[in-house]
């Protein structure tokens, strides 16, 4: 019988279990370098991807770039705007309108085109790497589409007075859950009056400075956010704006004047009287001459500007006041009440005759009387064509003046006496058109309607009537509203905007129900003051789109900002 040899078996078995290793070894490296690909393949992946969303964004700058050095890129373009970059990227803004969504430039537009939002401009962005794409959608804004609906470069001061009585004031952003946030770069100021309330609408105060809220029931809830940035404004060129659109108005004549709109006793080269009414009034403006008076309007040069003008005004109703309280102004006496004292010569045309129409033609207005409700007597100047002022002008009614004591300046001031107890009333329509004033305008009566004014210097306007206005000065900005028309509701549709103060008062001791400010408000200006006093029960400043588009539709150079930029695919 033969022995098993155990050499041999033992032999065989080692190298089974050498080849089964080995296999399992090679299985192991396999397995090693297929992780390692794919890791490898995935890291490659990524980095593509990463380079293809690079590329897509630099057509965005790229494109961000092109429209704030000119408005009018990309439109008309309907073929695909590609560059080539580093490392084999390269993006292409989409424009031809077969590729959906593609790019439209609607800046200059006022509704809303496919998907591009008014006043927009959409680009879509297709960035490349090897096979490998990304696509993004921004939305660029005009920069005149300031999102706060009160905000300064400098001070802020937010004043609502009601007599000591309970009141509200409510500030929110352009939907109806958006919060209402008010920012000043220096400092902030809101007082309620004692006893005003103060809603924002979960929102906030923000300014670079100091904040002091007094006078409100709620102080303890108001949000405050101290900004260690100061906030970045548009910068408007108002001159610019009225250099571009003078050549299509109808042009004021060359030589200054300023207009008086009112009742008059008037004999040629002898008296011209203006009187705050219709009737006679009283001891504080008496008949001089004769009456009745006669519903003009005087036309006269004034050298010295608006404050000149407004001085001799003053000096029509009071003598000058001493230097106290004590020392009230006094009535002046009947000899000084001539305006010829202080202007000559005066033009002078009355109501209805041909005299009158050539003051139409020479303002592009229309003027008529109509009777109110209230027997009161109307005279509106309805504008017929947009205008250009190329000089300082002042288009006021002739009222009284009131007198107050200022604690500030230590002396008495001043204002127009526009009120509803008595005829006539005066109001300036703007019918739909814009005025361009190359200097200083003051409209010393209330406007009515929609439209734009735009000056090179100061704007003093009154209001009260509803309005749709956007209103952009050089220089100071001055709303006062009065209650005129006796209204318990006012309200304001549209833009303040100024490169120095801005002042919102009321102009008596009227008092409303509710004051609703839609639209924003914006001082521009560094070290200067926006100060804002409304007497009523109720006040709205809300955040809206009103009257964007009158300073969209006659600004040709302006800057655009981003709004909102997202990975579409």
């Amino acid at each position: 019988m033969r022995e098993k040899n155990w050499k041999y078996s033992e032999t065989g078995m080692m190298l089974l279990f050498v080849l089964i290793l080995i296999m399992i070894l090679t299985t192991l490296m396999v397995a090693m370098l297929i992780i390692t690909s794919e890791r490898l393949n995935m890291t490659g992946m990524a980095d593509r991807r990463a380079k293809a969303l690079e590329a897509a964004q630099s057509g965005v700058e790229y494109a961000f770039y092109q429209l704030n050095n000119d408005p009018n890129w990309g439109k008309g373009v309907i073929s695909n705007i590609t560059e080539k970059l580093p490392d084999g990227q390269e993006f292409s803004i989409i424009f031809d309108p077969v590729e959906t969504p593609f790019s439209k430039n609607n800046l200059t537009g006022d509704t809303k085109s496919g998907s591009t939002p008014p006043f927009s401009a959409e680009i879509i962005c297709r960035g490349t790497y090897g096979r490998i794409s990304k696509t993004y959608r921004a939305v660029f804004k005009r920069e005149e589409e300031f999102e706060l609906p009160a905000s300064s470069a400098g001070n802020m001061n937010l004043v609502t007075y009601n007599n000591g009585n309970p009141s509200e004031t409510n500030i929110k952003g352009i939907e109806p859950n958006d919060p209402g946030v008010i920012h000043g770069n220096e400092d902030l100021t809101f007082d309620g009056d004692g006893s005003g309330k103060l809603n924002l609408n979960d929102g906030y105060f923000s300014s670079s400075g100091n904040v002091d809220i007094t006078g409100t029931v709620n102080s303890s809830q108001i949000k405050i956010k101290p900004s260690n940035a100061e906030m970045c404004y548009p910068d408007i060129d108002i001159l610019e704006i009225i250099d571009d659109n003078k050549a299509s108005c109808h042009t004021l004549p060359s030589a200054s004047k300023f207009y008086l709109f009112g009742y008059f006793e008037y004999a040629q080269n002898a008296y011209c009287i203006p009187h705050s009414s219709d009737l006679a009034t009283g001891t504080d403006d008496p008949t001089v001459h004769t009456y009745p008076y006669t519903l003009g309007v005087a036309t006269f040069t004034e050298s010295g500007g608006i404050w000149d003008y407004i001085d001799v005004l003053i000096d029509f109703y009071y003598a000058s006041p001493g230097t106290t309280k004590s020392n009230p102004p006094g009535l002046p006496s009947s000899p000084a009440r001539n305006l010829y004292n202080s202007y000559n010569p005066i033009d002078f045309a009355i109501y209805g005759t041909p005299e009158m129409t050539a003051i139409e033609n020479e303002l592009a207005m229309t003027v008529s009387k109509t009777i109110e409700p209230d027997g009161c007597v109307l005279t509106t100047l309805k504008l017929t064509s947009d205008l250009y002022i190329p000089y300082e002008i002042s288009i006021t009614q002739a009222c009284s003046m009131l007198y107050y004591w200022s604690n500030k300046h230590n002396k008495y001031s001043y204002m127009p006496a526009l009120s509803a107890n008595y005829s006539p009333k005066f109001k300036l329509d703007l019918n739909g058109h814009n005025i361009y004033a190359q200097d200083s305008l003051h409209i010393g009566m209330p406007l009515a309607g929609k439209g734009n004014i735009f000056s090179g210097g100061e704007i003093g306007i009154i209001q009260s009537y509803d309005l749709e206005l956007g209103v952009y000065a050089q220089s100071g900005l001055y709303l006062d509203y009065c209650s005129q028309n006796a209204v318990d509701e006012l309200t304001y549709r549209g833009i303040l905007y100024s490169k120095s103060n801005i002042g919102m008062y009321a102009l008596d001791d009227s008092h409303l129900k509710k004051y609703n400010y839609y639209g924003t408000m914006l001082s521009a200006g560094t070290g200067n003051d926006f100060n804002i006093g409304i007497t009523s029960d109720q006040v709205n400043i809300f955040y809206t789109h009103d009257q964007l588009e009158g300073i969209c539709k006659v600004r040709k150079n302006f800057k655009v900002r981003r709004n909102e930029c997202y990975l579409l695919r």
